[in-house]
């Protein structure tokens, strides 16, 4: 500890470095065992990950290239547990030198590039994860919004049908001629639609979430079931 009571990292390292015979062998062993937790922790992470990701390939429509790249993630773990393997059937081995502390002979080494490759895999499906979770919001948001305007379009198209139809009728009746049968209960439904659509068009153009929507609509319909066009409900 220096003047301050902090911990002086150029101290601690002379006495790390100062170390030797058994407490230096039995650091060296604990930081081995600790790296292998590690390792075996960070893979079995990631297979599940893996593992969760290539079981619901068939259940969703996947793009090539999400497709791909877990195919290289899967290849990537393959070859890392296969290293994991081969170094957790090597017991720790360690060589004593005159007068120096003992060493950890090549398993830390590759215990130690085994583990910062572990550590890229795992950041690499984090942001795979991301993009492809983005991506998938994003074609969702665009396939709702495009079936949002085609039912929208198509119950326009349909009251603007029954508009032009009514125009026809009043047109007939203004020169003279009577209704017919159903005319005139055509002209109050399009004449009630067009007033109707009004609320209908505040509530679906209203910043609500998509529950939401659905709550004001049921609740419209329940309240008021006359409230809704016709050009917009399935009869039609």
């Amino acid at each position: 500890l220096d003047k301050s009571g902090d911990i002086c990292f150029e101290e601690f390292m002379r006495l790390i470095s100062g170390l030797k015979g058994e407490m230096a062998a039995t650091l060296l062993a604990s930081r081995e065992a600790g790296l292998r937790r590690l390792i075996a922790l960070t893979l079995d992470v990631c297979g599940l990950f893996l593992a969760r990701e290539l079981s619901i390939v068939h259940q969703s429509r996947r793009r090539r290239a999400d497709l791909c790249g877990m195919e290289k993630s899967v290849v990537r773990w393959c070859a890392m547990a296969k290293r994991a393997e081969a170094i957790a059937a090597e017991p720790q081995r360690f060589e004593r030198t005159n007068g120096a502390a003992p060493r950890v002979k090549d398993s830390m080494e590759q215990l130690e590039a085994l583990t910062t490759d572990a550590q890229a895999l795992a950041a690499d499906l984090l942001d795979s994860r991301w993009r492809i979770n983005l991506g998938r919001q994003v074609r969702l948001a665009i396939s709702s919004t495009r079936a949002s305007l085609r039912f929208g379009l198509r119950g326009l198209g349909i009251m603007a049908g029954d508009m032009v139809k009514s125009a026809r009728f009043l047109s007939r009746r203004l020169r003279g001629q009577p209704f017919e049968e159903g005319e005139l209960a055509i002209i109050h439904r399009t004449l009630l639609d067009w007033l109707c659509l009004i609320p209908y068009t505040a509530i679906l153009v209203f910043p609500l979430t998509p529950p939401g929507n659905v709550l004001a609509f049921n609740l419209l319909s329940r309240v008021a079931p006359w409230s809704t066009p016709s050009g917009f409900t399935q009869r039609r």
